[in-house]
């Protein structure tokens, strides 16, 4: 009843809670479903954004479609950090498909939009692929700051995926320029990182990577414990998701390594099995390569006749997708099996092939190779003018070789200086730091110091005074005063009389209160003494 009361003493209230609680009822349902519709759509972008960099490969026009539609719907949301990511994924869709003007342009948008939005992992993830970019159009120092800077982003968010992809990136760069032990020290830390997050392809991957370096470094037994390792991960995850493209590329290098350890039947084994997995796949770029490493087994076999086979059935496949890549390497083989043949003229002609493709794709190992075959070719036929002039061919390649190996050391030595520049000046910074702050600090304490001793100062002066007037005031109570004899007041130093309590109050703490003696009471006040003896009236 009491609550009815109030009520009605308060009808607006209740006709406003009523109507607040009646909006709430509509609107509350409504709250839900607006957030799973923005959830939805966010799931659509992403899915987008997935198939767009599945397709890059097989389909690039779909890919960049997609890509593209994941950007504008993820504008549509307003949501800044999907903008970015959206932003991001078709930067990677242009860099996969070699249009790096492109992606360097989308990449700084990316990295503008999250830096407004607050977004660091969208910040990290541009400056990555910035690095990559930058590393592609051969800005070598560029590219490395743009990964320590990336790195430094995701190492304060603690991601460790992200750490690890950026370590992989340096890695990769370090292996570019030829300085083998310090990639595979950033190798072995990315794959760490892989682990913590139990990303067990990337793990797979690295040990693949690591594997390669191995066998550049002649290290066989490090390269196959590596391929090997990375093989049993890819066999699991195949198993899982159904993809045994880790396995053919495992295959593949085991193969490669056992033909260069002086094992090709264990070799022309793997090469086999790379080469089922290569045909499964449909990609004829890869099924090309398979012919070509199993025809390399079986001319290490010395069964010339089986790898002449191959290398044509690889050349053949190379020919009808038009790509100069491996051409090289067969036209190499193929032609020394010719010479093993007798037939100098199909293997100068094989030789020359392989020498072009490798021109048109500037690699200057195998152009050197080829020419020294070329020379020794015409040096058997007598042609020595000829072979002089392919001599003097095959030095400058070689010097292109050894110029360009110079050139990468220079700059990995190059970057290793500014690193170690850099920290060097950090460490000074730091240490110039640390002396401020000592100064800061002593400069403090004498601060402190000199306050406590003015405090300590003004108050042993205060003191001082104060004792000091005190035994002034003692000394005159204690020398000779001059007192009336009669009516005791006390002379002062200016000859006036005072009582005597004014005079001890003025030189003293003490104060007086009055009262009257019993014999003083008898003396002054004898009439009342007398009342005092009367007896009492009693009723």
């Amino acid at each position: 009843m009491e609550f009815l009361n109030r009520l009605g003493k308060r009808p607006a209230i209740f006709f406003l809670y009523f109507i607040i609680g009646f909006c709430a009822l509509i609107i509350s349902p409504a709250v839900p479903q607006a957030h799973a519709e923005s959830a939805a759509s966010e799931s659509s972008v992403r899915q987008l954004m997935d198939r767009s960099q599945q397709l890059t490969a097989g389909d690039p026009d779909k890919a960049v479609e997609l890509a593209e539609n994941a950007l504008e719907e993820a504008r549509s949301l307003g949501h800044e950090k999907l903008e970015a990511d959206a932003l991001n994924n078709l930067a990677f869709v242009y860099y996969r498909l070699n249009r790096l003007d492109l992606a360097r342009t989308v990449l700084r948008e990316a990295l503008e939009t999250s830096r407004e939005a607050g977004y660091l992992k969208g910040s990290g993830i541009a400056l990555n692929r910035m690095g990559n970019v930058a590393w592609f159009y051969g800005e070598r120092l560029e590219a490395r700051d743009f990964y320590e800077r990336a790195l430094a982003i995701h190492t304060e968010l603690g991601d460790w995926l992200e750490i690890s992809r950026t370590l992989t990136n340096l890695a990769n760069a370090y292996r570019n320029w030829g300085d083998y032990p310090r990639a595979i020290e950033l190798f072995l830390k990315a794959r760490e990182g892989y682990q913590k997050v139990d990303y067990a392809e990337g793990v797979a991957w690295l040990d693949f990577s690591l594997g390669i370096l191995h066998k550049k470094l002649e290290d066989y037994d490090k390269a196959l414990e590596a391929i090997n390792s990375a093989l049993a991960t890819y066999e699991q995850l195949a198993e899982a998701n159904g993809s045994y493209n880790g396995v053919m590329i495992c295959y593949g290098q085991l193969g490669d390594i056992y033909n260069l350890i002086g094992n090709p039947g264990q070799g022309l084994e793997y090469q086999v099995r790379a080469l089922r997995l290569r045909r499964e796949s449909g990609s004829k770029s890869a099924i090309a390569d398979g012919l070509s490493g199993v025809a390399q087994s079986y001319f290490f076999l010395e069964d010339f006749e089986q790898a002449l086979d191959y290398f044509l059935q690889s050349q053949a496949m190379r020919d009808e997708i038009g790509t100069e890549n491996g051409i090289a390497t067969n036209m190499k083989f193929m032609g020394r099996i010719y010479r093993k043949a007798g037939k100098d003229d199909e293997a100068l002609k094989h030789f020359k092939r392989g020498l072009q493709a490798a021109r048109e794709l500037s690699d200057r190992n195998s152009e050197s190779e080829i020419l020294e075959m070329i020379a020794d070719l015409y040096a058997e036929q007598g042609r020595y003018a000829d072979a002089w002039s392919v001599l003097q061919e095959h030095r400058a390649a070689q010097n292109q070789v050894l110029n360009a190996t110079i050139s990468e050391r220079v700059a990995s030595l190059q970057l290793q200086h500014e690193i170690e520049r850099q920290g060097a000046e950090n460490e000074r910074l730091q240490r110039e730091n640390r002396i401020k702050d000592l100064q800061l600090a002593r400069s403090r304490a004498q601060s402190i110091l000199l306050i406590l001793l003015i405090i300590f100062a003004v108050s042993g002066g205060i003191a001082a005074f104060y004792l000091h007037r005190k035994r002034l005031q003692i000394k005159t109570l204690q020398g000779l005063i001059p007192i009336c004899a009669h009516c005791k007041s006390v002379r002062t130093d200016s000859g006036f009389y005072e009582q005597l309590e004014t005079y001890i109050s003025a030189h003293s703490d003490a104060e007086f209160s009055h009262g009257i003696c019993p014999s003083c009471y008898r003396k002054y006040y004898p009439e009342e003494q007398q009342d005092i003896n009367k007896p009492s009236d009693r009723a």
